[in-house]
């Protein structure tokens, strides 16, 4: 018994999409992730206020409020997806970011922590500064992620 092979015919061409067509796919695919994630994460949000007796639904000007924090939702999930959002600008120029270190103490008061009045004792200053310490590394290590392009290229096509 001789087992037959078909061959695939070489003359058939793979189609390929075109990286354009690519990016606008995941593009509107990413628009509607995010929309998604807006809808079930206002919703639950206007529940829990609602559960602590806060209207957010009736009243014009509280309504209002809302669909502004939906949108601010919406930003920080385009600004972490890499894609533009028509706040940005507005929260770029309107909001300062300090360190967390820049706002913690440089030295401690004695009584920065109850300790019988003896003040705070070494260690404990010894674990702040490292805490310190830490956050400012961590900070140091993302700001090489400043000067990233926001948008996202597509990587060229080999063949």
């Amino acid at each position: 018994m001789s087992a037959t092979i078909i061959h695939f015919p070489k003359s058939k061409v793979i189609r390929t999409v075109p990286n354009e067509q690519l990016l606008k796919g995941k593009e509107v695919n990413l628009k509607g992730n995010i929309e998604v994630i807006v809808d079930e994460i206002g919703t639950e949000l206007m529940l829990h206020l609602e559960h602590y007796g806060i209207d957010v639904v009736d009243e014009e000007k509280n309504h209002r409020d809302m669909l502004f924090v939906y949108d601010i939702l919406r930003a920080v999930l385009y600004r972490n997806a890499g894609m533009p959002h028509h706040l940005h600008e507005f929260l770029n120029k309107s909001l300062t970011m300090k360190p967390l270190a820049d706002l913690l103490p440089k030295e401690f008061p004695d009584d920065f922590i109850n300790t019988g009045g003896e003040g705070l004792d070494q260690e404990a200053e010894k674990a702040i500064r490292e805490i310190i310490k830490s956050i400012e590394d961590h900070e140091n290590e993302m700001s090489m992620y400043d000067d990233l392009p926001s948008d996202v290229e597509p990587e060229p096509e080999t063949t």
